[in-house]
């Protein structure tokens, strides 16, 4: 753990731990994803009962990690160490388009074939097993995704220094965030976006027909394109319910079902109050309706019940 990494766990560890669980959970939307599994770690181990010397165990190491940090400060930080290469495998890096916490984005060239990709590489080479781990699951979860709405993944792999990387398609457009923000009124372009809702619904949909669910679905992972095309982005949550379900002795509940649970409980944070039972059912339904169809199936009247389960939340309100 680098001193950068520790200063952000401690700041958040003292910002989260006075409040209940229910409000620590609305606050975990504005943590950077992986900071998650350790800030949960700490604040679980912290609740946990005293120790024989009257302290917590999260007390009783503090001095301990602390040290660990101030050695580590002194090794140096992948972030700034990283050297963007002149090419990654057949494929040729032209610049760099993005940069995040744990990882950078390459826009690159397939020289076998002339076309262009994004490339994702993990900053940190040495990262912890885990790190590593969810970071291959983004690429092979979404590359066996194959829809109109969720980037190709084209290759996956390690760098000669041992970055781990994944090759996929490059999108060239705005985020949906940009795009909403960008908006005088609320009201602006309804019938366009209303489009773009519903071919979200079709990818999340039929990433629920292959049991997975993407765990981290917001406007600034929704790239829109030049042309109108909609690409969900970022798996890097993304679970396999049927893993999780064998994992937790809860084979029972199907994947669906427990994709559809999530969604509605999802909206229902967004909304800051559970889901009321008549829209839960219509959102089942759609949900149903979309991963009924084929990937290329025509396009019918979805919107047109989307925006029936939107209407209520304005009018009707919560009853």
């Amino acid at each position: 753990m680098d001193s950068t990494r520790f200063q952000q766990l401690n700041a958040w560890f003292d910002r989260l731990l006075p409040l209940s669980e229910e409000e620590r959970e609305k606050a975990f939307a504005d943590v950077s994803p992986d900071l998650h599994d350790e800030l949960r770690d700490l604040l679980s181990h912290h609740s946990e009962p005293a120790g024989v010397l009257g302290q917590s165990y999260l007390d009783a190491g503090k001095g301990l990690i602390e040290e660990v940090a101030r050695e580590m400060s002194d090794r140096p930080d992948p972030r700034e160490s990283f050297v963007i290469p002149e090419a990654i495998g057949r494929f040729r890096v032209q610049e760099e388009i993005g940069r995040g916490g744990v990882g950078v984005v390459l826009a690159a060239t397939d020289e076998t074939i002339g076309r262009d990709v994004a490339i994702k590489v993990l900053l940190d080479p040495n990262a912890r097993e885990q790190a590593i781990a969810r970071f291959l699951d983004e690429g092979q979860i979404s590359g066996q995704l194959q829809h109109p709405s969720i980037v190709p993944i084209h290759e996956l792999g390690r760098t000669e220094e041992g970055h781990p990387f994944i090759v996929m398609k490059r999108v060239y457009g705005e985020t949906l965030e940009t795009l909403l923000r960008a908006r005088e009124s609320a009201s602006d372009d309804r019938p366009r976006f209303l489009q773009i809702f519903e071919q979200v619904c079709e990818g999340v949909a039929f990433a629920h027909a292959k049991q997975v669910t993407h765990r981290d679905l917001k406007p600034s992972n929704l790239m829109i394109g030049a042309f109108g095309e909609v690409q969900v982005m970022d798996w890097g949550l993304a679970k396999l319910l049927t893993a999780a379900a064998e994992e937790s002795g809860d084979a029972a509940k199907s994947a669906p079902a427990a994709a559809e649970e999530e969604a509605a409980k999802r909206l229902g944070q967004l909304l800051g109050r559970p889901l009321p039972k008549e829209l839960r059912a219509r959102l089942q339904k759609i949900e149903k309706r979309l991963r009924a169809r084929k990937p290329d199936a025509p396009r019918r009247d979805v919107g047109r019940e989307i925006l029936e389960l939107i209407d209520p939340l304005g009018r009707a309100g919560w009853s």
